[in-house]
């Protein structure tokens, strides 16, 4: 412990200077550095959170062997320290139009549907969730479908983070859950694409990418300025991976395996409002409008093709759809 820097940094922190250091510290004197953060309004209970976090995963980093993680997730603390907290978690209008999660609801008293969402957080939050390991070329850290929950688990963590009329809105405990779950899909995605890689995750199932990207695309939209230049840098690089992916795929979809093309465009559209892709947005659209074409006279869509109806998978391409509707 270095008692004579931790309380220039305290100091610092306090009053309102921004120190730099000339190499990473290591993770006892960052957690101290973190503790010592002045909280002055929920803003900063979010970003210690987001540095908590970050410290989490550097130690993860650590015990995973990876040192260059290890190494860039430290400077990526030491950065967030002297980044305002008001800062971390501006919004941009031009970007918030495309995260349905923060838009006001038409009706919060008496919602049956967010109050058994909120229900449901709190009793998930009454659950200490332990720390995430680091997914390797050997090791999976959601296996086989388990990403369709994940991926679900996000989304409704997003949702219950950003909007105002969540009673969870801006707990530092949720976004922690948000951050687990984003990075799990980002590792996985550049992980899958490696060659050295053994053993694969399933993200690219149509409702793990349909919840899973979706949601880290909405919070990369949400909060531009939240990722240190490292994480966002490895984000950037996921992200495309999963795009290049996804793109080449849907682009020649054509409206016959309906529920899983339908939950996969999503996640595509997320893809093309963030990347300002006109061609991609297009191609959703059209999608849908062909999709809900095959609608059935009493109201049910097909399995695929012209088969007959599904009870479940018309359920969930109901809900794809009107998902995208939501964010169109």
């Amino acid at each position: 412990m270095h008692l004579p820097r931790l309380f220039f940094w305290s100091m610092c922190l306090l009053g309102g200077w921004h120190p730099t250091l000339s190499h990473a510290r290591e993770a006892a004197e960052a957690q101290q550095a973190i503790q010592a953060m002045p909280i002055r309004q929920g803003v900063d209970r979010m970003k210690k959170a987001a540095l908590e976090f970050s410290l989490e995963r550097a130690q993860a980093s650590k015990a995973a062997r990876m040192e260059a993680d290890y190494r860039a997730c430290m400077d990526d603390i030491e950065k967030g320290l002297a980044t305002p907290a008001t800062k971390m978690f501006q919004s941009v209008p031009e970007k918030t139009q495309f995260v349905p999660a923060r838009r006001p609801l038409w009706e919060a008293k008496n919602n049956p549907y967010l109050t058994a969402l909120q229900q449901w957080g709190e009793a998930h939050l009454a659950k200490e969730e332990a720390p995430w390991p680091r997914a390797t070329a050997n090791r999976v850290v959601v296996p086989g479908l388990k990403t369709r929950e994940v991926g679900e688990e996000l989304r409704r963590y997003l949702w219950l983070f950003v909007n105002p009329a969540s009673s969870l809105r801006g707990d530092p405990e949720v976004l922690k859950r948000v951050l687990r779950r984003a990075n799990a899909f980002i590792d996985a995605a550049l992980l899958n694409a490696h060659p050295g890689t053994k053993v694969k995750t399933e993200i690219y199932d149509q409702f793990a990418t349909e919840e899973g990207f979706s949601g880290v695309i909405e919070l990369l939209q949400a909060f531009p300025h939240l990722l240190m230049p490292n994480q966002r840098k490895q984000w950037d690089a996921g992200l495309k991976v999963a795009f290049d992916s996804l793109w080449p795929q849907m682009k020649r979809a054509n409206n016959w395996n309906l529920n899983i093309e339908t939950a996969r465009m999503v996640a595509v559209l997320h893809f093309g409002y963030y990347y300002d892709k006109k061609e991609v947005v297009q191609k959703v659209l059209k999608h849908a409008e062909a999709t809900l074409a095959k609608m059935r006279p009493d109201g049910g869509f097909p399995y695929n093709g012209e088969s007959n109806p599904s009870c479940n998978y018309h359920n969930t391409l109901v809900n794809s759809l009107t998902k995208i509707y939501d964010l169109s």
